[in-house]
């Protein structure tokens, strides 16, 4: 048997009375875990008292109803389950909500299972909606239409004790928007104006807007509701705009960006080089105020390697005889096909061979009014050049 909240229980054991000759006893076989200290008075009768205890009451209880005429024993069993009063129910606040969709808050049962069901709508033709998980107190219910209400039931249970309910209401007065769609994301150059398109609202009415982080601009028509609208007075940088669509207190928003390059500083290599073999090469460019400048190669003996290909200084290592010719590309752009055009500049770089090593010859003493001649050796690279140091 299923009880709520038991207490003392009359047992019916039968035969009742018990046959002259025979005797009979009621035990306990198991009870739940626990301090549970249930007990039995007048365990002989046929119409005992069980005693459930006042600590673990809750739980399965075994019994058994024993017969005995001599060596001759039967029994039967009973099982007497008690359960505990569920948590009261609290289906949360009547709620005003856009549809489709609405998430309950209910509260968790510490005893007993929750479940949700659908009491009533109004109109009563609106469709039925889905509750997703009844038996969890913050499902979502789905397919809520608009124009109506809804009354929904959440009931905790436990066993035969009287169920808790509570009701809550879910308004929805107002018909879900269009979905807004700004239009694609814009990338353009050094602009002034440019033109953002959203979808024309079938159910409800359009609004654009920027984001705070969004310089200045103005929207023209200025009220900004007309779905094809000009933004003027830009300047570079990045904008977020926002198409909203708006049906009573329901909204659907969406977002174009539109980064607006500044124009990329004029590209500077700096001034053609010389460099002997084997010293250190390193460009000169401008750095650039607007943009982000790179080195590439475009011709040479061999494959340099640029240590800092964004720095206007960077060393350049690789390097062997002959002339070179490195780009500096001024560039603010980001990939995109409407990028503004990058600005580069060009450089020679001609690594030269190290002159021959001069010698110039023994230390000569002659008498006055001779001639000198002197024994300086031949380059084989470079040309020698012979100039006085000292002398009177």
């Amino acid at each position: 048997m299923q009880l709520c909240e038991a207490g003392a229980i009359t047992l019916t054991a039968a035969p009742n009375p018990v046959p002259v000759g025979q005797t009979g006893l009621w035990t306990i076989l198991s009870q739940p875990t626990g301090t549970s200290n249930a007990t039995l008075t007048n365990a002989t009768s046929p119409d005992a008292t069980f005693n459930i205890g006042s600590t673990s009451k809750y739980g399965l209880y075994l019994l058994k109803w024993t017969l005995t005429n001599g060596s001759c024993v039967q029994g039967d069993e009973i099982r007497i389950e008690n359960f505990q009063t569920p948590t009261i129910a609290n289906a949360g606040a009547d709620v005003t909500v856009c549809p489709p969709t609405v998430k309950m808050a209910a509260n968790t049962p510490t005893v007993g299972q929750g479940m949700w069901t659908l009491v009533s709508k109004t109109p009563t033709t609106l469709p039925n909606p889905t509750i997703q998980n009844p038996q969890l107190a913050t499902t979502d219910i789905t397919g809520i239409d608009a124009s109506g209400s809804y009354t929904f039931r959440w009931t905790i249970s436990n066993g035969p004790c009287t169920v808790s309910t509570d009701d809550i209401v879910i308004n929805v007065p107002d018909q879900i928007p269009t979905p807004a769609v700004a239009g694609i994301d814009q990338v353009i150059c050094n602009g002034t104006a440019t033109n953002v398109t959203g979808n024309t609202p079938i159910i409800g009415l359009g609004q654009w807007s920027k984001t705070a982080e969004s310089p200045y601009s103005v929207f023209s028509p200025a009220t900004g509701t007309t779905p094809a609208t000009t933004v003027l007075s830009i300047s570079p940088g990045t904008y977020n705009f926002i198409w909203t669509i708006t049906s009573g207190q329901c909204i659907s928003r969406d977002t174009v960006k539109v980064t607006n390059q500044a124009l990329p500083s004029q590209a500077n290599a700096g001034p053609d080089q010389n460099v002997c073999q084997f010293s250190p090469v390193n460009l000169n460019a401008v750095a650039p105020t607007s943009g982000t400048g790179t080195w590439t190669q475009v011709s040479g003996p061999t494959t340099v390697n640029f240590i800092s290909p964004n720095s206007p200084t960077s060393q350049v290592t690789g390097t062997s005889l002959g002339q070179y010719r490195f780009r500096w590309i001024v560039s603010t752009g980001i990939g995109n096909l409407n990028d503004c055009q990058p600005s580069a500049d060009e450089v020679v770089v001609d690594i030269l061979q190290a002159p021959t090593a001069a010698v110039a010859g023994a230390s000569q003493t002659i008498c006055e009014g001779s001639t000198l001649t002197m024994a300086a050796n031949t380059p084989t690279f470079g040309t020698g050049t012979w100039s006085r140091v000292s002398g009177p």
